[in-house]
């Protein structure tokens, strides 16, 4: 596995059930897994401008 792919997956596996729950409250089960979905999506296109900590 690439170093990319890795930090990519180390973070989605640390951050994925903080960022739904987040989701969840502010916009409903319906659409939870669309936007996260998405979120991750634009965290891999963008990954060398993420923070080594990405949740605030």
């Amino acid at each position: 596995m690439t170093d990319e792919r890795e930090r990519f997956t180390t973070m989605y596996d640390e951050c994925r059930q903080r960022v739904w729950a987040y989701v969840v409250a502010r916009a409903g089960r319906q659409v939870a897994d669309e936007v996260v979905s998405e979120t991750f999506a634009i965290a891999w296109r963008k990954l060398d401008q993420v923070p080594g900590n990405a949740l605030p």
